[in-house]
């Protein structure tokens, strides 16, 4: 589930996604129980990802550990743009 998160291409620059249990689920292979389980588990338990149902938001912790290379000018400004459109004020 984790390397699902990281690499999906509905994953912005920020780190960020929407969450979608039926669509997750159905790319993973899994039944949606099991993706709310894996998910929840993600967030509670080893605090990888921090979930917020109620904007549907999910942010992956240390994102740009795995993803930035560098952290080049263009790309900051990107995700400046991208920080724009969460909905979660704690993210």
């Amino acid at each position: 589930m984790m390397l699902y998160l990281l690499t999906n291409p509905r994953t912005t620059l920020a780190g960020t996604m929407e969450l979608n249990y039926r669509q997750i689920a159905f790319e993973i292979g899994h039944s949606v129980e099991s993706a709310v389980c894996i998910i929840r588990r993600l967030d509670e338990k080893h605090k990888v990802i921090m979930l917020s149902e109620e904007t549907n938001e999910i942010l992956i912790r240390n994102w740009y550990k795995y993803n930035w290379s560098g952290g080049s000018p263009k790309v900051l400004t990107s995700v400046k743009t991208v920080v724009k459109w969460i909905k979660n004020e704690d993210f």
